[in-house]
Protein backbone atom coordinates (compact mmCIF):
# COMPACT_ATOMS: atom_id res chain seq x y z
CA UNK A 1 0.00 0.00 0.00
CA UNK A 2 1.61 3.52 -1.04
CA UNK A 3 1.56 6.28 1.55
CA UNK A 4 -1.43 8.30 -0.03
CA UNK A 5 -3.57 5.39 0.05
CA UNK A 6 -2.71 4.21 4.01
CA UNK A 7 -3.62 8.14 4.37
CA UNK A 8 -7.12 6.83 3.45
CA UNK A 9 -7.23 4.05 5.61
CA UNK A 10 -6.02 5.70 8.96
CA UNK A 11 -8.71 8.68 8.01
CA UNK A 12 -11.19 6.07 7.29
CA UNK A 13 -10.19 4.82 11.07
CA UNK A 14 -9.83 7.85 12.64
CA UNK A 15 -12.42 10.46 11.59
CA UNK A 16 -14.47 7.98 9.87
CA UNK A 17 -14.51 9.26 6.51
CA UNK A 18 -11.92 10.53 4.05
CA UNK A 19 -12.71 12.56 1.14
CA UNK A 20 -10.32 13.16 -1.87
CA UNK A 21 -10.39 15.48 -5.49
CA UNK A 22 -10.59 13.86 -8.37
CA UNK A 23 -6.75 14.40 -9.11
CA UNK A 24 -6.49 13.21 -5.47
CA UNK A 25 -8.19 10.08 -6.46
CA UNK A 26 -6.18 9.67 -9.73
CA UNK A 27 -2.94 9.94 -8.07
CA UNK A 28 -3.31 7.33 -5.50
CA UNK A 29 -5.83 5.20 -7.20
CA UNK A 30 -4.56 5.14 -10.93
CA UNK A 31 -1.61 7.01 -11.61
CA UNK A 32 0.51 5.88 -8.97
CA UNK A 33 3.23 3.56 -10.30
CA UNK A 34 2.18 0.44 -8.76
CA UNK A 35 -1.56 1.03 -9.58
CA UNK A 36 -1.68 -1.83 -12.52
CA UNK A 37 -1.04 -4.13 -9.80
CA UNK A 38 -3.68 -2.83 -7.13
CA UNK A 39 -7.45 -2.96 -7.90
CA UNK A 40 -9.56 -0.53 -6.20
CA UNK A 41 -11.93 -2.96 -4.79
CA UNK A 42 -9.49 -5.47 -3.42
CA UNK A 43 -8.86 -2.28 -1.45
CA UNK A 44 -12.08 -1.84 -0.16
CA UNK A 45 -12.51 -5.06 0.77
CA UNK A 46 -9.17 -5.29 2.67
CA UNK A 47 -9.75 -2.39 4.94
CA UNK A 48 -13.27 -2.77 5.23
CA UNK A 49 -14.14 0.25 3.31
CA UNK A 50 -16.99 1.74 0.99
CA UNK A 51 -16.55 3.99 -1.91
CA UNK A 52 -19.31 6.96 -3.02
CA UNK A 53 -18.65 8.91 -5.90
CA UNK A 54 -20.07 12.25 -6.21
CA UNK A 55 -19.56 13.34 -9.67
CA UNK A 56 -21.09 16.38 -9.78
CA UNK A 57 -18.75 17.49 -7.29
CA UNK A 58 -15.68 15.46 -8.42
CA UNK A 59 -15.46 14.12 -4.39
CA UNK A 60 -14.64 10.78 -3.67
CA UNK A 61 -15.80 9.59 -0.40
CA UNK A 62 -14.18 6.64 1.90
CA UNK A 63 -16.16 5.40 4.28
CA UNK A 64 -16.05 2.60 7.14
CA UNK A 65 -18.03 -0.40 5.65
CA UNK A 66 -21.45 -0.53 7.29
CA UNK A 67 -21.97 -4.27 8.83
CA UNK A 68 -24.77 -5.72 7.78
CA UNK A 69 -26.00 -6.09 11.95
CA UNK A 70 -27.26 -10.03 11.19
CA UNK A 71 -27.04 -11.61 14.56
Amino acid sequence: MNESSQRVVDQCRAQGMSVLTKEEFESTFLLDADARTRKLSYFCLSNDLELIVDAEAGRFFFLPAKSDGGG
